[in-house]
This record gives C-alpha cells, sequence and structure tokens, in this order.
C-alpha cells in the first residue's frame, strides 16, 4: 500500500519560505505575492526534493544570495542599463500602499509647474561641491565639526538609510505625494523602484550578498544617470530622480560601505549626483510666492520645491559624511546662502491641499519662511538680532525631524 504524501500538495508546491512560515502562498513564478511584498528572498523546491529544515533553508539561502539578488533587483521594476520601462505593477514598500489609499480622492497635477518655481541662487556651484574638496578654491572657509557632532550626523543620516530598506517610513524628504501611482509620470514609478531596489537589503543578511548588492546599486544609479542625461520635461520627475540616486548613495556608503570603502567610483558617483542636483536646482528650487513672503499658488509647486530643498540638505550633509571618511577636507555651503530652510512640520505632513492651505495662510501671518541657517551678520544692530531670534523661535516650534537636525548642526557650527 502506497504511504500517503506527508505533506498537502498546495504546501508541496507553495515558496520555501511561505512554508517555513506556515503561511498561504499564491505560487507566483520566479516570485510569490506574499514575498514580493515583504521583501524575501523567494524559491521552490524542484520536483522530487523534501521539504527542508530551517538549518537547509539557511544554507540554500546563503548559497544562492547572488541569484536572488538579481531576481529581485528584476522584480522591483529597476531601470536597466538600456533604459527600459520598468513593469507596470513593481511591488513597493508597505507604508506606499497606505499612502497611496490616504490620497486616493485628492486630484493631483504636476504638469506645467516652470511658470511657478525659480532659482536665487547660482546653481552650477553645486555641480563642484565635490571637486572642490580636493581642489579647494580661494577663500573657501573649512567645516570643522566637532566629534558628537559628526556622529550625529552619521547615525541620522544612517537612519534614512536603514528607513527607505525596511520600507516602514519614508525618508523626511520624500513627500507623501510624490509615491502616488501616476500622480507625476515617471516620477512616482522611479522612487517607487529605487525603494525596492534598496528594500532587497533587509533580506539580504549574508556577508557574501554585499558585495553583489553594491554592484546592483551602483549599476541603477548608473542607469539613472543616464536617463537624466537629455533634458527633463518636468521638474517633478527630475527631482524624484535625484531622489532616488541621494537613496541610492545612503545606502551604499550607510549600508553598504564594507565594499564602498576603497571603491574610487563612489567619488565619481557623488560628481555626477551633484550635476543631478545643480540640474534639479537650476529647474526651480522655491516658489516664485515664496520669495515675495506669499503663499504659493499651487501645492504641486510647493511639494517640488521643498522637496527638493530637503533634498539638497541631506546631500550636503551626506558629501561632508564620505568626504570625512576619505581623510578630505569639507567647507561651509556659502553657495547655498538664500535658500529656506526646512519648512514647517505641519506644512510638509499635510495630507490635503485645504490643510496645507490653512497652516500655510498661518506661518505666513506669523514668520514666513526661514533662510538663517547661516552665521549672523556682525554689522546687525540689536532689535535686528532680536527680531531674528524671535522668528527662528517661530520656526522652532513646528519642526520635523529633519528641521530639527538642520537646526541643531547650525547652531551648534555656527553658535547663533
Amino acid at each position: 500500500m502506497a504511504q500517503a504524501p506527508r505533506y498537502s500538495t498546495s504546501r508541496q508546491k507553495a515558496c520555501i519560505p511561505c512554508v517555513a512560515a506556515k503561511a498561504k502562498c499564491d505560487r507566483t513564478p520566479e516570485a510569490c505575492g506574499r514575498c514580493v511584498r515583504r521583501g524575501l528572498w523567494c524559491a521552490y523546491r524542484q520536483d522530487g526534493d523534501r521539504p527542508m529544515s530551517r538549518g537547509r533553508q539557511q544554507h540554500r539561502r546563503r548559497s544562492d544570495s547572488t541569484v536572488s539578488l538579481r531576481s529581485a533587483a528584476d522584480a522591483a521594476g529597476s531601470p536597466q542599463r538600456g533604459g527600459s520601462d520598468p513593469p507596470a505593477a513593481a511591488p513597493q514598500p508597505e507604508w506606499a500602499a497606505t499612502v497611496a489609499a490616504g490620497l486616493h480622492h485628492e486630484p493631483l497635477d504636476f504638469s506645467n509647474l516652470e511658470p511657478e518655481l525659480t532659482c536665487p541662487i547660482n546653481a552650477s556651484e553645486i555641480t563642484f561641491r565635490w571637486l572642490h574638496t580636493i581642489v579647494p578654491l580661494p577663500g573657501q572657509v573649512a567645516k570643522v565639526y566637532a566629534p558628537p557632532i559628526v556622529t550625529f550626523i552619521h547615525r541620522t543620516l544612517r537612519s534614512y538609510a536603514d528607513r527607505a530598506i525596511r520600507g516602514r517610513i519614508p525618508p523626511p524628504f520624500i513627500h507623501h505625494t510624490q509615491l502616488v501611482p501616476d500622480a507625476v509620470p515617471g516620477a512616482s514609478s522611479a522612487l517607487a523602484a529605487c525603494l525596492n531596489v534598496v528594500h532587497m537589503c533587509e533580506a539580504a543578511t549574508s556577508p557574501q550578498s554585499a558585495p553583489e548588492l553594491y554592484r546592483i546599486v551602483l549599476r541603477e544609479m548608473d542607469a539613472l544617470f543616464l536617463q537624466c542625461s537629455a533634458p527633463a520635461t518636468n521638474p517633478a520627475t527630475l527631482v524624484a530622480a535625484f531622489q532616488s540616486a541621494l537613496l541610492y548613495h545612503l545606502v551604499l556608503f550607510f549600508r553598504l560601505s564594507s565594499s564602498s570603502a576603497s571603491d574610487p567610483s563612489l567619488p565619481q558617483s557623488m560628481v555626477s549626483l551633484q550635476e543631478l542636483a545643480c540640474a534639479a536646482a537650476t529647474r526651480g528650487l522655491v516658489c516664485t510666492a515664496e520669495l515675495a513672503c506669499a503663499r504659493p499658488a499651487r501645492w504641486e509647486a510647493w511639494i517640488v520645491a521643498e522637496a527638493l530643498r530637503r533634498s539638497l540638505f541631506v546631500m550636503y550633509l551626506l558629501d561632508s559624511a564620505v568626504a570625512a571618511s576619505r581623510g578630505l577636507p569639507t567647507f561651509f555651503a556659502s553657495e547655498l546662502r538664500g535658500v529656506p530652510a526646512p519648512a514647517a512640520g505641519s506644512l510638509w505632513r499635510a495630507a490635503s491641499r485645504a490643510e496645507w492651505v490653512a497652516r500655510y495662510n498661518a506661518v505666513v501671518a506669523d514668520w514666513s519662511g526661514i533662510d538663517e541657517l547661516w552665521p549672523m551678520p556682525q554689522d546687525l544692530t540689536e532689535a535686528e538680532v532680536e527680531r531674528r531670534r524671535a522668528r527662528v523661535a517661530l520656526w522652532v516650534e513646528d519642526l520635523d525631524e529633519l528641521g530639527t537636525m538642520m537646526y541643531a548642526i547650525t547652531s551648534c557650527s555656527h553658535g547663533s
């Protein structure tokens, strides 16, 4: 009499992680839906294989890490070197679906933003930021952080990489509307692809997988830079590309640093990142209404400008961290003087257009925008100093985590 199989037919056909978790598996080829949603390594037993013990699963996971990472990169819908379009239904981190659902009924229009945006600085100086650490310009002032500030910057920036990898909380320089599918053709898909590529790091825990992950991230950055070499048709798309490249660099430096420490491609990619930042800033770094201390007419224009400014500040802090790790000096970002500081947290978190309008009207009435991130001028009168401090105090009342970090760093650096 034939012996009945120990496992049901459906369980025998399930993937290895779903069998181990005793979870339902949809048995999708390449990667099941449950594993894709959780960023898990996914593989199926071959016909005739017996179910694996947990120890055998871990051995198989380590031996197949390279193949799994390549498959996950393809499943994430990330752009390839040839510039092919990503699949329409790329998996997303768990918070992305919640964001999209919350804004389902909020119409968003990121087209034709150019009339609303302007650039108040010489953006071309951003391009040469990394090169000036090697060949300083005359008159540049070296920036020397105290050891506790260096540690604070390092841990905070690493937390942004970790948040992107774990897929639970978006980094504080990506606005929630930027992740709404199809809100900006090409922008939301570029960010989703980037977040899914970096999300692979959570499942890839073996040391052997780090070099392959490093190569995958470099490949994705190269493809991103190639796609942005032509003039972008939409500022929002260009900002999303810059944010994606910034996230890749954060992950490279803080999570894959053992593979990047001696790699000469990292400084070169920093130059490309700053070129992309320059291109985005040239298209618009502030809303024209902001310069007149008024509320911008369109929420979408403010979102793009604020997201770009936040990303730019994070890039400059990353630049300092990378330069310090290589024994290079870093300098005060005098080229950014006049760029508004991170906006109030309530503005950044506003879930609807109406909420943003109401809060912005209150902000304009209270203190308008803040650009006091640099040392206090020596020629100010006592009354001007008091007015400046009062404005900053109102700004600090409603800071989010990024604004708080910028305030702490600049206060400790400038003492004002």
